[in-house]
């Protein structure tokens, strides 16, 4: 491998990451189309939370729900706009809170159990 082959290489694996992309918990990065599939839901449910008068009484509302929003986001590895059993069993294990496959299909039977994956 020649000198300029290996200087591009090496100035390339400098070149930060493009804004229109971001990388979740998980590790990979997705584009700015897909970012915007994924939010789109979650944002959607948000407003319809803010319209409804039956939490109108709520303190701080909009400010929980952005951070609902947020921490669903990050739990969704795959980008699909559900969170399967193995993504959730990846993020616990990163935030220190490792659980066995039979305490999973437990929290996945209390989140509904027609499906082992969560929707916002």
């Amino acid at each position: 491998m020649n000198s300029a082959r290996l200087f591009r290489i090496s100035r390339e694996a400098r070149t930060p990451t493009p804004s229109s992309r971001r990388v979740p918990l998980g590790g990979s990065i997705q584009s700015s189309a897909a970012t915007a599939r994924q939010e789109r839901r979650p944002a959607e449910i948000n407003r319809e939370l803010l319209c409804d008068q039956k939490y109108s009484d709520e303190e701080n509302l909009p400010e929980k729900l952005a951070a609902f929003k947020e921490k669903y986001l990050e739990f969704d590895l795959n980008s699909e706009g559900e969170i399967d059993l193995m993504s959730l069993k990846r993020v616990m294990e990163k935030r220190g809170v490792p659980k066995t496959h039979p305490e999973m299909k437990m929290i996945s039977e209390v989140a509904g159990g027609v499906s082992d994956t969560i929707s916002y």
